[in-house]
């Protein structure tokens, strides 16, 4: 542009819809927007806080800074018709009072993660004493579904695409687990998907081999309240030719549910039945096939709806009076940037 414009509203109800401004019709290079799913984008690890607070906890959110969903609802599965389903607890925080696992149920402690990156190496993982986990409040008489639902993800341009958590069952009445992709946060579309995990062979945990797969874990896994957390590993690449959406999880969510155990063989109304606990979760990506970088106007700005987005602006100062520029987000949360605007000082 070579001539700025003013631009002038008339009317009390006057509303601008559309606005594109460019100080230049070049192009220059950015790291892609869309490249945003790397397994240190999404995980779920940080049970900090309470019951409530994790589910919003930065740490706990993926690239698109959009939310996981465990709480009290009525699910339709595969178009039958809707089931209660119940939420997940944190280990001991508030505001559920009875959020104390019992001691004759699931692990004593949860398991920690090193560095910046939830990403685990091991097929099984030690208790981290006071480290805190999700679970399955399961001691109510009565057998009961348990979900949690991921946020939104779009892997479509990934190959290689891998879900991994770790998992507690114990207990003498433990249910089963399940994993689901589905095109809804809402409902289940879909059949449960295949899945490998780690198990126990004679009273010995193996670190270095994944049993299944299967679509369904069933009964106790762990020996005691100490033994090491499992793995589990789901392929979300696509199994079918051409890829369905939720089958490929191109625009789907991730569905864990578990199904608590029967009551009791002594019929005992108060018995402790089997929790199910979560430790560490998150994405094993490679094989991007998209662009890591794309060609943008030099710099620019658009206005759409309600949105305001800056291609275009350096990362750092430049150190030029009221000239913008992006300051890259923290290592807590390195899907937020900022705009900045220079004070022209070095």
């Amino acid at each position: 542009m070579s001539n700025w414009k003013k631009i002038i509203f008339d009317g009390s109800q006057a509303e601008l819809r559309t606005l594109r401004l460019s100080g230049t019709d070049e192009t220059v290079s950015i790291f892609n927007p869309e490249f945003t799913y790397p397994s240190q984008d999404f995980w779920l690890r940080d049970f900090s806080s309470d019951n409530n607070a994790w589910k919003t906890n930065p740490a706990n959110l993926n690239a698109g800074l959009t939310p996981w969903l465990s709480q009290d609802r009525n699910v339709e599965v595969e178009s039958a018709d809707a089931f209660p389903h119940k939420h997940f607890d944190i280990s001991g925080q508030s505001p559920e009072t009875s959020g104390v696992m019992d001691s004759t149920t699931g692990p004593n402690h949860g398991i920690n993660n090193t560095g910046q990156t939830p990403n685990q190496t091991g097929m099984t993982l030690p208790q981290t004493t006071d480290t805190n986990f999700l679970y399955t409040e399961t001691s109510d008489s009565g057998n009961f579904t348990y979900s949690i639902t991921s946020p939104l993800l779009d892997l479509t341009l990934w190959t290689t695409k891998k879900l991994v958590f770790y998992f507690y069952m114990f207990g003498s009445n433990c249910g089963n687990f399940k994993v689901y992709t589905s095109t809804s946060n809402d409902h289940i579309t879909g059949p449960p998907r295949e899945f490998k995990y780690t198990a126990n062979g004679t009273g010995l945990e193996f670190g270095d081999t994944l049993a299944g797969p299967v679509t369904e874990l069933a009964g106790q896994q762990q020996t005691d309240n100490s033994s090491n957390w499992h793995r589990a590993e789901v392929n979300l690449a696509s199994t079918t030719t051409p890829p369905t959406q939720a089958n490929d999880l191109q625009g789907g969510y991730i569905w864990i549910v578990y199904e608590s155990g029967d009551d009791d063989p002594t019929s005992n109304p108060n018995s402790i039945k089997a929790d199910f606990a979560i430790g560490s979760l998150f994405l094993e990506t490679s094989g991007y096939s998209g662009p890591i970088t794309v060609d943008v106007l030099k710099p620019s700005l658009s206005v759409v709806s309600n949105a305001i987005k800056f291609y275009g602006l350096p990362t750092s100062d430049p150190e030029v009076a009221g000239a913008l520029w992006q300051k890259p987000g923290t290592n807590l949360n390195s899907a937020i940037s900022y705009i900045m605007i220079s004070d022209g000082l070095q």
